[in-house]
């Protein structure tokens, strides 16, 4: 997902629409919207990785629904043998489907002019809250990496790895950020790390210079958000730092 946002933030629009598309169903297991079933990920599963998002139809997603997308569960050998869908994820994920049918539309419109989908688009951006034109011709590059940008942050926010942090680690009882102290930036390394009152927290190279942790002294005290790795690794890095 930070691959995505960078090619976004950097007006890589093609290259982060292409990306978005083929991957965001993998990085939304690793978030918690499909359960794996079963051992390791097999070539097979890559395959049914990329059409995840597809199951759940823009019809059904406008209504807030994904009763076709549990039947096809249920219908479809393949997508049965390797996933489930669990409850609690079930209308996050009928949001988050819009989602990649909205990048979708602008992804097919920018590679191939394509406008196939067009006459559901703007029920998608008015259920999305999008102020868009009528018409998908009127998307400014700036538009598309804005939407690209807020889809992300929509699907990483609702996935179960985010709300499952909300029991855990150190932080306000008023807010969602978490707090410690800065331990150490290594540049020979390009990262750095957050003590906090449990394990030590991990800030990657990019983020921590963007804020200017690198050049913050140690023992400082920092608020961050909690991420995780877009590998499906299980493992969190630190986010939006910022220096108290």
């Amino acid at each position: 997902m930070r691959t995505i946002e960078w090619c976004a933030k950097h007006q890589l629009t093609q290259q982060a629409l292409c990306l978005f598309t083929e991957h965001i169903s993998t990085c939304m297991v690793s978030l918690g919207y499909f359960e794996r079933k079963g051992g390791c990920k097999s070539a097979a599963e890559g395959d049914v990785d990329r059409d995840l998002c597809k199951a759940c139809s823009i019809e059904d997603a406008l209504r807030g629904s994904i009763s076709t997308l549990k039947d096809l569960a249920e219908k479809d050998g393949q997508f049965s043998q390797h996933y489930s869908i669990p409850n609690d994820m079930q209308a996050k994920l009928a949001t988050a489907s819009l989602w990649y049918h909205h990048i979708r539309i602008l992804r097919n419109f920018v590679a191939h002019s394509s406008t196939e989908y067009d006459s559901n688009h703007g029920n998608i951006c008015d259920a999305l809250g999008l102020d868009r034109r009528n018409s998908i011709e009127r998307y400014t590059q700036s538009e598309i990496n804005d939407d690209i940008l807020e889809a992300l942050r929509e699907i990483e926010q609702n996935g179960k790895g985010w709300t499952a942090l909300q029991g855990e680690g150190t932080k306000n009882n008023q807010s969602n950020h978490y707090y410690g102290k800065k331990k150490s930036f290594l540049p020979e390394k390009n990262c750095g790390f957050i003590s906090t009152d449990g394990d030590d927290v991990y800030v990657r190279g990019y983020d921590a210079k963007q804020c200017g942790f690198d050049s913050w002294p140690k023992g400082c005290e920092v608020e961050f958000d909690l991420r995780y790795n877009e590998n499906g690794d299980g493992r969190q890095h630190a986010v939006n730092l910022k220096r108290m």
